[in-house]
């Protein structure tokens, strides 16, 4: 083992980064949310009040924390290069996998409605209602895909990446999809993240991702609600056949396989400890006290805005 935290030190000490970028997000939103609740009223205070506290405190604070944490196994990405092409390919199968599993979650929310006796609210739906089209693409199209990337590929990549590429894409999916804290977007968020981890890890490079994630925000919170809204019955016709289509030939794609890159995966520094299976890894992740904590938090953020809102 070289110099720095075991793999449970790693992982606690991970979910605890993660732990505090939410907490400290959601306190410093509600403190705002308290205090200038007018802002509620107009689209971009709507946004500002929900990013501002993550990307100006909460996100100083969060790469602090992470910079003092040394990794027993310290891993490169790899340096394959993607395509026009392949990039296309991704593009269909992360529309895919989004529209495939966002059904799913749609029944799942359903059926926790009748429980409920009231409709289960999706916060990115009651935002993009309520905001004007500029400040939903400025905001949700392309700063949260950049944040993101940056917070959940890049920054985790060089704590974790050295136990392996699969422990990587399972621990960050995992943490990008609570970070949602919905479940309006937990399941698609999870293989999306996944997605892009895998990318990362093959790439190193998160331009990628970060392209991926801007056109799969445009398309489902700009350019698909557009068609329906101005586009009539022919504008709702063209998101349907979308749909279909990319479900189709998203299932394609991974059935031949034809998402993986060439060669062998990205080198690791996997010894000891950090040498296992990775659903044997990842289930060590989730049972240190950091990511039991941040688990904790964000299934409470998540049964608040099932049950409570």
């Amino acid at each position: 083992m070289q110099n720095g935290l075991s793999f449970k030190n790693t992982m606690s000490r991970v979910g605890l980064c993660y732990f505090v970028l939410m907490l400290v997000t959601q306190a410093l939103q509600l403190a705002g949310m308290t205090l200038l609740g007018s802002l509620l009223e107009t689209g971009w205070g709507l946004w500002a009040l929900s990013y501002a506290p993550l990307y100006c405190i909460a996100v100083p604070v969060f790469i602090l924390l992470l910079q003092k944490l040394v990794p027993g196994t310290p891993g490169t990405a790899g340096s394959a290069a993607l395509t026009a092409g392949g990039w296309l390919r991704w593009l269909v199968l992360c529309l895919g996998v989004t529209y495939l599993f966002n059904f799913v979650s749609l029944g799942i929310t359903a059926l926790l409605g009748m429980l409920k006796g009231g409709a289960v609210q999706n916060p990115l739906a009651l935002m993009q209602m309520n905001s004007s089209p500029l400040a939903t693409f400025l905001f949700a199209c392309v700063l949260a895909p950049v944040g993101e990337e940056f917070l959940f590929r890049k920054l985790l990549y060089d704590k974790i990446g050295g136990y392996g590429v699969r422990t990587y894409v399972l621990v960050g999916a995992f943490l990008f999809a609570l970070f949602h804290a919905n479940l309006s977007q937990l399941l698609y968020a999870f293989v999306l993240g996944a997605v892009f981890c895998y990318i990362y890890a093959h790439t190193g490079k998160l331009r990628y991702t970060i392209l991926l994630h801007v056109a799969i925000n445009t398309i489902g919170t700009m350019a698909a609600p557009l068609f329906i809204q101005y586009g009539g019955i022919w504008g709702t016709a063209a998101v349907g056949i979308l749909v279909l289509v990319s479900i189709a030939a998203g299932a394609v794609i991974a059935a031949r396989r034809r998402w993986r890159f060439p060669g062998a995966a990205p080198a690791d520094g996997r010894e000891g400890e950090g040498a296992q299976r990775p659903a044997h890894s990842f289930g060590r992740a989730l049972r240190t006290p950091g990511m039991l904590a941040y688990t904790g938090l964000c299934a409470a953020l998540i049964l608040v805005v099932t049950f409570l809102t």
